[in-house]
């Protein structure tokens, strides 16, 4: 990166490791840590698992019933139970290990909403296409995040059935092709004892929810001003301890980094250039991780502008070293 101030003054050049994500062990990785809706779901999960066990019939009355025994609220309390301790922790692993990427970028309200309607659109496709008579477990809700993961680390390394090394997005692949060919099955009389309906239920929401942009802080009116300025804060209440908060504190960066940010769109020209610096920070410590071929087209071109833009007007842009593998 270099930072011009034009005419006969000198220059300074920055490298990424000069950016404040490049000391990620102390706080970008604290953030990630963090994680608090993904946190409270496995907590508040692995408690009501306790309950299941102690309290006599409290699965029957919680878990999501088909025909008469239905009852709305069961649409939501079937993602608190499990039907055993590896359907538990099969569930919670994967959303420890993949939804708090998606909760950095989506921020706490939205991945809470993900979460939420991935499970409720699980509950509903089971009711729709299952032969079952009841199901539970978290397995649509976990979809629905694990596949919006995959769409932005598609060739993050997994372990498939915790044994297999493969990216993320083949995961994906077989598993919705698992759950298609069972489902196909159930069709025909052959049934498993697993909710495949639910699953592809989750793993649609995760799709949809990334294709139509279904952020609850967008669809709300204000909610995404109101989202940006609790994140800006947040922003600001870290970088001051750093003592980096003349950097920081004018825009914030847990919005997703895919999404392309215009002026017109927040009708606020000085807010939609932080945040397509943030956008910019995001890959640039991509391109750190994974190397400039894991860019898209659109990512490459969107590098390209801002760093021509920013070379060019005296910004802080990203030099031609900061963007190398």
């Amino acid at each position: 990166m270099r930072n011009r101030a034009g005419g006969a003054k000198s220059k300074t050049t920055m490298g990424i490791q000069d950016r404040g994500y490049y000391h990620e062990g102390a706080d970008r990785m604290a953030a990630r840590e963090r994680a608090p809706v993904i946190v409270s779901i496995i907590g508040l999960t692995a408690v009501f698992f306790v309950l299941q066990n102690v309290v006599p019939g409290l699965t029957e009355a919680l878990a999501l019933h088909a025909g008469d025994a239905f009852r709305p609220w069961q649409l939501f309390t079937h993602m608190l139970l499990h039907g055993g301790v590896l359907h538990l922790v099969f569930n919670m692993i994967f959303l420890w290990w993949l939804g708090r990427d998606v909760e950095r970028l989506y921020g706490t309200v939205d991945t809470l909403f993900l979460y939420l309607l991935s499970g409720l659109i699980a509950g509903v496709a089971f009711l729709v296409l299952s032969t079952g008579s009841s199901a539970i477990g978290a397995s649509g809700a976990v979809m629905g995040v694990v596949v919006l993961c995959a769409l932005y680390y598609p060739t993050r390394p997994m372990l498939l059935w915790f044994l297999v090394p493969v990216p993320l997005w083949l995961m994906v692949v077989l598993y919705i092709g698992m759950d298609v060919s069972g489902l196909v099955r159930a069709q025909g009389g052959q049934a498993s004892g697993i909710a495949h309906a639910a699953h592809l239920g989750g793993a649609g929401t995760g799709l949809l929810f990334r294709v139509l942009d279904l952020r609850l802080t967008r669809l709300i009116p204000g909610g995404r001003a109101r989202a940006a300025a609790a994140a800006t804060s947040r922003e600001a209440s870290r970088a001051k301890r750093r003592g980096e908060s003349a950097r920081l504190e004018q825009a914030p960066r847990n919005l997703p980094p895919i999404e392309k940010v215009r002026a017109e769109e927040l009708d606020d020209e000085a807010l939609a250039e932080g945040m397509n610096r943030i956008r910019m920070d995001e890959l640039l410590e991509k391109v750190q991780r994974a190397g400039r071929d894991s860019l898209t087209a659109e990512e490459a071109e969107f590098l390209d502008t801002m760093s021509r833009r920013l070379g060019g007007a005296g910004g802080d842009g990203p030099s031609a070293g900061g963007v190398s593998p």
